[in-house]
């Protein structure tokens, strides 16, 4: 058996990251045996693990390998829900230890042959992931439920991910308000002697009061923001056609400042790699034991503006895109999951009060991945018009178009319709056009549509209608015509 160290893996990752099968034809493949040929000693941010290299011989004659850590065994074997003898935690030593692992590799290709025999968990769709390889080592698989411990924390080969959620509440007085929570975190630079990456973090969230209009927003900005966005401008990557408004911020950009009423962050935001646990300075995010969502807002310069809100799901993870992946251009591509309905919970501080939320429902989104560029090369802007809708049927429609900015083509459509038991109908083809009056924001000058028409070939037709202008970030308040 080998055991061999490996060093993390490259920032890069090839164009063509893609499935060659579909889901139908992948489980149609019978799995024959599954073997452990070696290990691994791996490290990341958190120390050092050892994986295990398993080998699958299938029935279509192909052998498939992978790897996997403890932490993923004992995952699977939680999801299996078997009796089979499983081996346990180490208590107390070393499990990196030569005899150790050994031993352990042992114990787990016995309890894999034991599943292979069993026909009901061999088909099972979480084994069948499990045996899958994923186009990254940290990327959830194409199919089977997705397991959230693992894929709602910071992915190490990503260079750009996002934890968004966004919620809808009716208050014990009956007033109607809105809220969204964004943190980012993008990769800056990448250490050329350790592979270790520096991260640049953003924090956007908002507060809207849908009947007075009155819109509370705080947004901070990473400290190195400044000389990031006056490299990029100096590129040409970021471009303001208006050269007074251009000149006015390279001069507040050049002196290390950033446009008001964006701020800077005070101190360093922080990220755990081992839970979802996201301290971002005026907004925090953790999952508590029953799996929920608690999020945590206090506007850094007006403390009468914050929230307290938790989002408990109430369906799966779904896989967005082509079995969760968004294309890019030249490897930037994107792993992309959410969690369409959610609970909500709590309560929210605008205009001097505090509401008590009643009724709510709330979206969660994660996306990671995207690559650095080549040397030499700029990195690829993109934009998109997105939409998460919830229909009063409890059915759920996320709809994205992804447009090249520079020429405003489309890169790719993609429309997910969820049904009241979280089964996933993917639509590669549709249209999400404006229709009616447009309107332009006075602080940030750009042009928003007030009416969209998203259209599915199938004969499906959804009309949305804003019930508000649009505010100064991408989230505003829908009435949906369906």
């Amino acid at each position: 058996m080998e055991h061999k160290k490996t060093f993390p893996t490259s920032a890069n990752y090839a164009a063509d990251e893609t499935y060659v099968l579909t889901d139908a034809e992948e489980l149609a493949i019978d799995i024959v045996s599954v073997k452990i040929m070696g290990t691994s000693t791996m490290s990341d941010s958190g120390g050092i693990y050892t994986v295990y290299n398993l080998s699958t011989v299938r029935s279509d004659g192909n052998t498939v390998k992978v790897a996997h850590r403890y932490s993923h065994f004992l995952a699977l074997h939680t999801a299996l829900k078997t009796t089979m003898d499983f081996p346990g935690k180490l208590i107390f030593g070393d499990s990196n230890a030569p005899k150790f692992v050994q031993k352990r590799a042992s114990d787990l290709e016995k309890y894999l042959t034991r599943v292979v025999a069993d026909t009901g968990l061999r088909t099972n769709l979480t084994f069948r992931s499990f045996l899958q390889p994923t186009l990254r080592h940290d990327w959830p698989a194409r199919f089977g439920a997705i397991n959230l411990e693992t894929a709602d924390l910071p992915h190490e080969s990503s260079t750009t991910e996002w934890w968004y959620y966004n919620s809808h509440v009716t208050t014990t007085e009956g007033k109607q308000l809105s809220a969204f929570i964004c943190f980012f975190r993008v990769c800056k630079s990448i250490d050329k002697n350790t592979g270790r990456k520096q991260h640049a973090h953003s924090l956007t969230w908002a507060i809207t009061d849908v009947e007075s209009g009155e819109y509370a927003c705080d947004v901070l900005l990473d400290q190195d923001s400044p000389a990031m966005i006056l490299k990029q401008m100096k590129k040409g990557i970021r471009v303001i056609k208006d050269s007074k408004i251009r000149d006015s911020i390279l001069e507040v950009l050049e002196k290390g400042n950033i446009p008001r009423p964006d701020r800077m962050f005070k101190r360093r935001p922080r990220c755990s790699l081992t839970s979802l646990d996201i301290d971002f300075q005026d907004a925090q995010v953790v999952k508590d034991s029953s799996g929920n969502y608690v999020v945590t807002c206090r506007h850094g310069e007006d403390k009468s503006i914050g929230l307290d809100l938790t989002f408990c799901p109430q369906k799966q993870a779904i896989r967005h895109g082509s079995n969760g992946v968004v294309k890019g251009h030249d490897g930037d591509d994107m792993f992309y999951y959410f969690i369409p309905r959610c609970s909500v919970t709590g309560m929210l501080q605008i205009g001097g009060k505090t509401h008590q939320v009643s009724q709510g429902q709330g979206w969660y989104d994660h996306e990671f991945g995207g690559c650095i560029p080549e040397e030499g090369k700029n990195h690829m802007d993109y934009a998109w018009n997105w939409a998460a809708i919830q229909l009063d049927n409890n059915v759920e429609i996320t709809a994205a178009v992804l447009v090249n900015p520079k020429d405003q083509t489309i890169m790719e459509t993609r429309t997910v319709l969820i049904d009241p038991n979280s089964q996933r109908t993917a639509y590669d083809n549709m249209t999400m056009e404006p229709v009616g009056e447009a309107w332009t924001s006075c602080r940030t000058f750009r042009t928003y549509p007030t009416k969209w028409l998203l259209k599915i070939p199938e004969g499906k037709c959804f009309e949305c209608l804003l019930l508000l202008l649009f505010m100064d970030y991408y989230v505003c308040v829908v009435w949906v015509h369906a």
